[in-house]
């Protein structure tokens, strides 16, 4: 059982990152939520949504783009592609 927050790194950092679909990434806080989780080795994750704002937000944020970018323009779509990406 995991009782606090440095366990769950902890075990999340010796095994395979899970996948994070995110849908109608183009938020600036998600995005680096999500950069930094995958920076730390915590997860892997797929961004679905306006694929230039997301790259210009990853771009403002000094982030490189290592990570897949569906686009999907209509948020009600991108849920439903984000869904199904994982």
């Amino acid at each position: 059982m995991l009782y606090d927050y440095a366990q769950i790194r902890k075990n999340l950092k010796s095994a395979k990152p899970p996948m994070v679909s995110v849908a109608v990434a183009q938020d600036r806080e998600v995005v680096r939520t999500i950069m930094s989780a995958c920076k730390e080795g915590l997860a892997r994750a797929v961004f679905v949504g306006d694929q230039k704002r997301i790259e210009k937000i990853l771009g403002e944020e000094g982030f490189p783009s290592p990570i897949p970018i569906v686009h999907e323009s209509d948020e009600e779509s991108a849920c439903r592609k984000a869904g199904a990406t994982c």
